[in-house]
């Protein structure tokens, strides 16, 4: 059967198969659905209108090891609120263990109300929050990537002022330069390059993982000797 775009299959020998999981919310509607069909239904004591499936210990053990899965594809520790998420499933993991080792395979779920509206329910919105919330990394290298687009003009723009200065001047122009956007990055490269830091923030780029700054130099003045060319 389909449900939320989910296929789900209920063998006769018990096995559960659940296929196309895409959305953690959608995996709970779809798979509560699905055993109301196939059990009887209950009414939450506590969470007025809310029913759920009188799932069996088979039932509730397969559909853990699914959300088990879904829940380490898709969390990630530099999210809000991740590590409470994560226990709080690896402690109703716990529970479904307890509950079922030794247990007939056939009988009803001891904890089905807190299964069905507690510890999957809440996993489900959590997930489906998160699975496509950007990285701190995307964030940080989408900042760097604006800034720096718009570099080699600021640069342009501020290279003719080099002529006469030497390195001091260097240092100026670079600062010019860098007043494109240092506030996104200013945290990230804050102090790396001493008193220099600040002017060459946004010039700085990110590729893979290395810190590269395009060299700012002044130019020599016409007939100027010293050093290889």
């Amino acid at each position: 059967m389909t449900y939320r775009n989910l296929a789900i299959e209920l063998h006769d020998d018990g096995q559960l198969h659940i296929k196309d999981i895409a959305d953690p919310l959608d995996l709970w509607e779809a798979t509560r659905r699905f055993f109301k069909e196939k059990r009887a239904v209950l009414t939450s004591t506590t969470r007025a209108g809310w029913t759920y499936p009188k799932t069996t210990n088979a039932d509730v053990r397969q559909l853990a090891d699914v959300w088990t899965r879904v829940h380490a594809r898709i969390w990630r520790s530099d999210l809000s609120r991740a590590k409470q998420h994560k226990d709080e499933w690896n402690e109703a993991r716990s529970q479904i263990e307890v509950a079922t080792a030794g247990a007939d395979p056939s009988a009803t779920f001891v904890h089905n109300e807190r299964f069905w509206l507690r510890w999957t329910k809440r996993q489900a919105i959590y997930l489906s929050a998160v699975r496509d919330m950007p990285s701190t990394w995307d964030m940080i290298v989408d900042s760097v990537k604006h800034s720096v687009s718009r570099l080699p003009e600021n640069l342009e723009a501020g290279g003719n002022a080099i002529a006469d200065a030497g390195a001091d001047v260097a240092a100026s122009v670079a600062e010019k330069a860098g007043k494109l956007a240092t506030a996104p990055v200013r945290g990230l490269f804050h102090g790396l390059f001493g008193s220099l830091g600040t002017p060459l923030l946004v010039g700085a780029a990110i590729v893979g993982g290395v810190i590269v700054v395009p060299k700012l130099v002044a130019r020599r003045a016409p007939g100027t000797s010293g050093g290889a060319s």
